[in-house]
This record gives structure tokens, sequence and C-alpha cells, in this order.
């Protein structure tokens, strides 16, 4: 029992020792510009403050030696704000931190943009700390500067875990991952130091064009040289109040796509270059374009399924009535998202989302769909890509396509593709991946598989004359079936199989029976007479003679202008020979006669 608590006490020991941080690092460098620290005169309530920025974590000043240190606990993220310091012309920015135990923590500097009255984008670096020590983290300002960072009025500095995204526009920030409110960490000192060399040459700017222009969009594609790698471009469309960025390699062509113009409309913006210095190019050049007429919605693709081959069990699709009456798309919770149905034609209706980033449809009933294929026909104004997600007793899950923005792009994709889910037990489907930007449309949304339908064999000879059998015979059955199945817009027309006579001029079709449906056959080959049988029976054998289609010489015939015509005696006027007699015509002249 005493050993226990022996070792209890001294494992309590050690915590408390580590738990206080040992002396604070003093200060150390050439040309230090102080931003945290009492040993510089800038201690908490003196030009700088902590915050906690709602993380909800209550950070304390905690003195060592008489030396003012901040511990910040629980980090998920915590913040700071002071005096702005110019921090573009220093070599690096100094911080000494004193951790609880072994953690990540990265260190982000926000800047102060005048230009636009808010931030620049918050740059990041990542640091793996040993716990129980202080540790010293300088911060290379050059190679920040290379990312687009912009330094002049550096005013407030982030804690988080981690940089898990390195932006490259001047006018972005890096993605962060918060902490996972288990560390704890003190800070000791915060200051610039050095200097790094600056960068005074301006870039080049080479070229900027208008390279595509559509009716809602214009890409813009510029070219700037510089003594550094990096270069950014600053468009401005000063009639509008709008400012756009972007950033590239120097010497290299770099494009920006601007959306959400108006349609048949001028546009003259300014482009001028800017390097990782801030230098701007002298040259400031002037792009004018006018957009098209714009997006203009058609009407999907016909439906290509019908209820005569196919099981449907459809959710939005005027050809079909609803299987599941109760369906209806919703936008659960996306942010800025409308819908609305839009009138093509009369009966023919279209779902319209607008702002799309995420779309849900419930079918109000759990549907056995093992072994459907999903149909839709989709249309974004702008997205290459949509994300689809069945959503299962199983689970869920999102598959990425592409589509073709501004055309309609009709998807069947079979269930099965979804091998994590099972789709017997399906009630809901999500349309994702959207930008809160496009449009989408959304039409013919139904799920379907192949009837088991009864099939019977169409079978038959097809000779000559000679009672010879005629081989290569293309033979050809229409199914019409009695009337439309239900619901459906007849878009494919009747049903249709063909087969091939054989050296005996067999040939055997296979075909679905279907009540009540009319059954004609064609026969065809170059050189014979094309026979068509209508209303036949195919349970009986058939037996077809074809003739071949022969011409006699034309007589008197002279050149003329115009189409050749055929008259019959009849006074009937055709492209081709009538049977019998015809009086050849061209160019309203009677040149010669011919005998089919």
């Amino acid at each position: 029992m005493k050993k226990t608590l022996l070792s209890m006490c001294a494992m309590l020991l050690g915590v408390m020792a580590w738990a206080q941080p040992t002396s604070v690092p003093a200060p150390a460098g050439d040309d230090i510009v102080g931003i945290y620290g009492s040993q510089l005169g800038h201690a908490v309530g003196q030009g700088f403050n902590f915050y906690d920025w709602g993380s909800g974590s209550v950070g304390q000043v905690y003195s060592v030696d008489g030396v003012e240190t901040y511990m910040i606990p629980n980090l998920q993220w915590f913040g700071s704000q002071f005096t702005d310091v110019d921090a573009s012309n220093k070599a690096t920015i100094h911080l000494d931190i004193y951790p609880m135990e072994d953690m990540d923590l990265a260190i982000a500097l926000i800047c102060w943009n005048d230009a636009t009255n808010g931030n620049w984008g918050e740059r990041g670096v990542n640091n793996s700390l040993t716990g129980g020590q202080w540790n010293s983290i300088d911060i290379d300002m050059q190679s920040l500067v290379d990312r687009g960072g912009q330094f002049e009025k550096l005013y407030q500095i982030k804690f988080v875990s981690k940089v898990v995204a390195e932006a490259t526009d001047p006018y972005g920030s890096d993605g962060f991952q918060n902490g996972d409110g288990t560390k704890t960490f003190y800070v000791g000192n915060i200051y610039a130091t050095g200097t790094r060399v600056v960068d005074n040459e301006a870039p080049v700017l080479v070229s900027a064009v208008a390279s595509e222009v559509l009716g809602n969009q214009a890409t813009l594609t510029m070219n700037a040289t510089d003594n550094n790698q990096k270069v950014s471009f600053i468009v401005t469309d000063a009639a509008n109040g709008k400012t756009y960025g972007t950033q590239g390699t120097a010497g290299e062509n770099v494009t920006l796509t601007v959306k959400g113009l108006n349609a048949e409309t001028t546009y003259s913006w300014t482009v001028q270059a800017k390097d990782m210095a801030g230098n701007l190019s002298e040259d400031i050049l002037t792009v004018t374009f006018t957009t098209g007429e714009g997006f203009k919605l058609t009407a999907a693709p016909a439906v290509q399924h019908n209820t005569t081959l196919y099981d449907i069990f459809s959710i939005y699709c005027d050809s079909f009535d609803k299987s599941a009456p109760g369906a209806f798309f919703n936008t659960w919770g996306s942010a800025g998202e409308l819908l609305s149905e839009v009138q093509i034609a009369e009966g023919d209706m279209i779902e319209k989302v607008e702002k799309f980033g995420y779309l849900g449809n419930e079918f109000s009933l759990t549907t056995d769909l093992r072994g459907y294929t999903v149909h839709m026909d989709v249309l974004s104004t702008e997205l290459s890509q949509i994300g689809l997600t069945p959503i299962t007793q199983s689970g869920e899950a999102s598959t990425i396509y592409n589509i073709t923005p501004g055309e309609w792009t009709s998807l069947d994709i079979p269930l099965s593709n979804w091998e994590t889910l099972n789709a017997q037990y399906t009630f809901q489907w999500k349309w994702d991946r959207g930008n809160s930007d496009a449009d989408l449309y959304i039409d013919n949304f139904y799920f379907w598989k192949e009837k088991e339908l009864e099939m019977t064999t169409v079978t038959g000879t097809v000779t000559d004359v000679d009672n010879n059998g005629i081989e290569g015979v293309t033979v050809t059955v229409t199914v019409v079936p009695a009337e439309a199945p239900a619901g459906l817009r007849r878009a494919e027309g009747d049903l249709t199989y063909t087969g091939t006579t054989d050296a005996s001029g067999a040939y055997s079709i296979e075909v679905p029976v279907m009540d009540g449906a009319t059954y004609n056959v064609t026969y065809a080959k170059e050189g014979y007479n094309t026979v068509t049988m209508e209303n036949v029976d195919i349970t009986a054998p058939m037996n077809t003679l074809l003739t071949e289609a022969t011409y006699t010489a034309i007589s008197d015939l002279r050149a003329a202008e115009g189409q050749v015509t055929y008259v019959n005696a009849m006074g009937q006027t055709s492209n081709r020979p009538f049977q019998g007699v015809n009086i050849v015509m061209q160019g309203g002249k009677a040149i010669g006669k011919v005998l089919k």
C-alpha cells in the first residue's frame, strides 16, 4: 500500500512539475520587432490581446519568474490581435511555445487589407512540438510570401492544430483543422526578426485576352513575366464595382473564368500583374468582350423505356404514373437553394434547382429496387460533375459522374454499381457536389428493369420464282402494341426485331408475345422487290416469294435540267418507277418511257 501511495505521489509531482513552464527564453536576434512578451514591453493589454474567438476555451495570464506567459487550454482554435506590424520585409516570425505534452500546432498569420476593408488570406505553418519544454518556432516569411502572403499589416495570429490545404490565391486562405480540445500550451514570446531581401522589381504584363466568351461567363487568358516564380493578376470590372484575382507561374498562360455574367452584354475590364512582393506592373491592359445570348432551357431527351418491356418505378417523369405518389424534392437544409417547376410544353414539366448545393428526394415508401437501373436526365448551367447518392436502410454512398455543362446528360446506372448498399430497402435519393452557384435541372427520374416476357419464335422461308431459297434477306418483324402503355408518350415508336435468312432462305426471330398486338413482317434485299406482310399469324411458319426487280432500257432519253420523276397510267407521281408503264419526267418535260 505504501509503495502504491509513493508511486502515485511521484506521478502527481511529475505532472505538477511538467505543468509549470520553466524560465521563458530571452528574445534574441537582429532587428527585433516585438509583438508579444513582457520582456519586449508587449504584455497582454499593452497593444496585444488573446481571444477565444468563440471556441469556448478560457485562457489566462501565467507568470514564470516574473515573466508573463499566456496559457491556452483545451485547444480547438484560439486567436490574438495586436497593433499591426509591417512584417513584409522581416525574415522570420519567432514564437516560444511550451506545450504540456507532445502536440501538433499550426500558426496562422492574418493581415489587414485596406483596399478591401478586410483580411488578406490566412497563411499557416505546421509544427510538431515536444511536451514539457520550450519550443522555438521560426516562421520563414519568404516561404509565405512565395505563396501569395501579404504582410504589410500583420495584426492577428491564430492557433489551430494543422494546415490541411495551402492556398496560392493572394485572396484565399489556407485550410485548417482544429484541435481536439485536449491539448494545453503556453505562449512566451512572439516577435519579428531579421531582414528579408525585398523584391522591388515589378512584373511585366505580356498579354491579356478574352479567350472564351459564353452567354453567362467569360475566360481570360493572361501572361506576365517576373524575376520570381509566381505572379498574380488583378482583374477589375470598374463599371460594376467588382475585382477578380488569380495566380500562376510567371511566363506561362494563366486563365481566369468569371461566371454569373449577364447575357448579350459588353464588358470592359482592366488587367494588371502583381508579384508576390506586391510590385505592380507598369502596363495595364484593357480587355473588352460581349457575352452571347446565354443559356436557354430545352426539353429533356425523349423517354426510351416503356411499360410494355420494362418494369418502371417512376419518381418524376411525365411519361409514367408516379410509382411513389408521395415522392417530393426537398432542399434538406442546403443553404440558398430555391426549388420550382418549369413547364417546357403542355404536359412536360422539369424540376429546377437554383443555387444547387445538394438536393434530396423522398419516396415516401421503402421499395425493393434490386436489379433496377436508375435513369435520369440532368442539366447544369455550369457543373461538369455531379454526385449521385442512393439512400437505403443499409446506408448511403455518393459517386461522382461526369455531365456536360449547359446540355442535357442522360444517365442510366445500375444500382449494383453502389456495391456497399442493399437496394432492397431504398427510400431516398440525393444529388450533391454542387457549388451553390450553378443551377440544376432534373427530368425523367425513374428506375427500370427488363420484364421477363413470354417470347416466341417467328419462322419462315424466303424463295424465288424457281422455289430456290434466297440467302441474306433482311427480315424485320414490327410489333405494334394494341394501345400505348399506360402513361407512356410513344416516343420510341413501335418495337422491331430483325433477322437474316440463311443459305436455304430460312429465318427465325424471337419476339415477345403481346395480347392484342399486330405483327407485320418486311422482307428486303438489294435486287429484289421489297415485300411487307401485315397482321400476320406469328404462330404459323411463313413461306414468302420474292421477285427480282428488273428494268427495261429507257427510250427517247434527252438531257434536261431538274429531278427525274415517274408518272403511271393513273397519273400518280413518284421518284421511283411504278409497276408497269411509266412516263419519265425531267424539268417538267416528258423525256422517255420505262417499263418496270
